[in-house]
């Protein structure tokens, strides 16, 4: 489960609400219900390194993730962390777990997203990291200790 700060603001306790939300339907596949509040100018960055660069709109994010899905089993997002880092960003430390579908062998990885919201707390971008102090500097505050 993810983690709680002492000093959560009803912002923050609201977005992580929301938040769960999305990793609920992710976690069972649904990925239309998981991305149902992407506007249609969404972009995603994914980290450096990555085959992907980024992606824009709504279907292509479903489409890219329906496709990823395929080659891991019980595929899981985990949430450890939440941090409101401005108004409207967050950022976001998950834990992500599967199984290769073809190896057979576990899959774990910790991406960072940094995660930007228009007026109506709908994601407008999200920037992914692999490592924690890059996505604390992309969203401009100093990397907190580690909860």
């Amino acid at each position: 489960m993810a983690t709680e700060p002492a000093t959560e603001t009803p912002r923050l306790r609201a977005f992580r609400e929301g938040h769960m939300a999305f990793v609920e339907a992710f976690n069972r596949g649904d990925f239309e219900a998981a991305f149902a509040g992407l506007r249609d100018d969404f972009v995603l960055h994914f980290p450096l390194g990555f085959p992907v660069k980024e992606l824009h709109g709504r279907e292509k994010v479903i489409a890219f993730y329906r496709e990823l899905r395929e080659d891991l089993d019980d595929w899981r997002l985990q949430p450890r962390e939440y941090f409101q880092t401005g108004p409207r960003t967050f950022v976001i430390g998950l834990e992500n777990e599967g199984v290769g579908r073809t190896s057979g062998l576990p899959a774990v990885a910790w991406v960072w997203d940094v995660l930007e919201l228009d007026e109506d707390d709908r994601p407008v971008r999200a920037d992914e990291f692999f490592d924690r102090s890059e996505a604390f500097q992309a969203a401009g505050i100093e990397e907190p200790e580690a909860r």
